[in-house]
């Protein structure tokens, strides 16, 4: 786990491994929020990619 200045709480849980690379398998993210109260995040990822080759136009500036 690892703590923000602001004092969110990040903490990665589980493992995928892709083409080498290890990426969690979730990540909980616990914020302070101004009333005293915690805001919880929590992102599982489904699916990773590693070097997926995209359109140059996806990236086009209005």
């Amino acid at each position: 786990m690892s703590e923000t200045d602001n004092g969110a709480r990040i903490r990665e849980l589980g493992e995928n491994i892709v083409e080498g690379v290890r990426f969690p398998g979730e990540v909980i993210t616990v914020s302070p929020r101004a009333d005293g109260g915690t805001t919880t995040v929590r992102v599982v990822f489904d699916s990773i990619t590693v070097n997926e080759s995209f359109f140059p136009t996806e990236f086009r500036m209005p």
